[in-house]
């Protein structure tokens, strides 16, 4: 597959020297990063990180996306609509300041397994993201919901494919889509409910493994993850989004996959 590689920044050996990071990753064959939450970046990095980021990406031809954070106040199926609101706004000048084109975003979570519950929870999150379909239009900036696991939260939102149907539904497909995170999907059984049903809404991925009991990012090949099936969908389907590796650098394991995945 032809696809272009992507990685987490969060699962880097490390971020500085910048120079040596973008030359690193140019090394793997890597044309995305997918920051993590960079809500703290500047207070790490000093005020011109993301001025810095966006210099060095342009260098070595590395495109950004942005990871939204999910937990507390972030967390769109839980705060008052209006907080809701705000978080989504400051999510995108992040992605401004980076030159991002694309958000990762969790839909957040709903406050009991009550069907009314997740549905009041949908309800907001879908609501919400419409208050911003005009802006993410007229800056090409996509949102790619990404589906989730019970692991951490028991009313997890993108947990079940009603979730997407509903999502989906309420959402244009001109801004919003399905980041597929294959760790989820496994430890949920949903891999191939996603790519049946929302295949012309696949946008992303996360790319990582496990053994379905804990969502533990391991690298393709050492969890039960069936990855020949799964390239062979994406080839099915015609896929020609970005593959995000989500899973931590280690000696010869991006390289090694990487290849496997040109092979596919």
């Amino acid at each position: 597959m032809e696809n272009r590689i992507g990685v987490v920044s969060c699962h880097l050996m490390s971020l500085l020297p910048f120079e040596e990071t973008m030359t690193r990753l140019a090394h793997y064959g890597i044309g995305e990063i997918e920051w993590f939450v960079a809500t703290d970046y500047q207070a790490r990095y000093g005020q011109d990180i993301f001025e810095n980021i966006r210099r060095n990406q342009e260098k070595v031809g590395v495109v950004s996306s942005y990871h939204a954070p999910y937990l507390g106040e972030w967390n769109l199926g839980l705060v008052r609509s209006e907080e809701a609101r705000e978080r989504v706004r400051e999510i995108i000048d992040y992605c401004s300041r980076l030159g991002a084109t694309s958000i990762t975003l969790h839909a957040g979570s709903c406050r009991s397994g009550e069907k009314s519950s997740r549905s009041q929870a949908l309800c907001q999150v879908a609501e919400v993201l419409e208050t911003f379909i005009p802006e993410l239009e007229k800056r090409n900036l996509t949102v790619c919901l990404e589906n989730n696991t019970i692991c951490y939260d028991l009313f997890a939102l993108g947990s079940q494919l009603e979730d997407f149907f509903f999502l989906f539904e309420r959402l244009p497909a001109s801004a919003v889509g399905l980041n597929l995170d294959t760790g989820h999907s496994h430890i949920m059984g949903m891999t191939e409910g996603l790519l049946t049903h929302f295949s012309s809404r696949l946008w992303h991925t996360h790319l990582h493994d496990n053994d379905r009991l804990s969502d533990s990012h391991l690298a393709p090949g050492e969890g039960s993850f069936d990855w020949s099936d799964f390239f062979w969908r994406l080839k099915e389907i015609k896929y020609s989004g970005p593959l995000v590796l989500e899973f931590p650098e280690k000696t010869g394991q991006y390289e090694n996959f990487i290849s496997e995945v040109r092979k596919a």
